[in-house]
């Protein structure tokens, strides 16, 4: 009977701890490799499509809840967890992840037809969130940071827009 009784008291203690270690929509930053896309990691498996995405830039990485949403009105929340500024384009492109071509500048052609810039969260501080919504058409994407060198070093992750 007592150790039945200790059996028992050390599985509720445990029960918060398990619950805790539960699947978490935001696990999805983690278990999507993010960014590392670019550095030739894990290739993103979500492909349930979603209209509220939330995500995070740092230095030199992008992450995302979901690298699939549906057409028409999605939402990203985007924090800077880096220590500079980021900014995030989507930019409609069949182009591989990390292919569009670079200028002396270190960045891309924001007008060129192959890799067009659609819309974008402007340069925010590090610290900082933002919210905006787009309205999407079906494609391939790309969803980037083109402040000066931020695209090759690989700040970068495919993105897509489905019917």
């Amino acid at each position: 009977m007592r150790r039945t009784a200790v059996l028992m008291v050390a599985a509720l203690a445990l029960a918060p701890v398990l619950v805790a270690c539960g699947p978490d929509k935001n696990d999805a930053l983690s278990a999507a490799g993010g960014g590392d896309v670019a550095s030739g990691g894990p290739v993103p498996t979500t492909v349930v499509a979603d209209d509220k995405i939330s995500g995070d830039e740092r230095e030199y990485a992008i992450h995302v809840t979901s690298h699939v949403a549906k057409a028409g009105k999605v939402t990203f929340t985007m924090t800077n967890y880096g220590t500079i500024t980021h900014e995030m384009l989507i930019v409609k492109t069949d182009l591989e992840p990390g292919k569009i071509t670079i200028g002396s500048d270190g960045r891309f052609n924001e007008d060129d037809p192959v890799s067009k810039v659609v819309d974008e969260i402007s340069e925010y501080e590090p610290g900082k969130s933002v919210t905006k919504t787009f309205d999407l058409a079906p494609g391939k994407y790309q969803l980037v940071c083109n402040i000066p060198s931020h695209y090759q070093s690989g700040m970068y992750i495919p993105f897509e827009v489905v019917k």
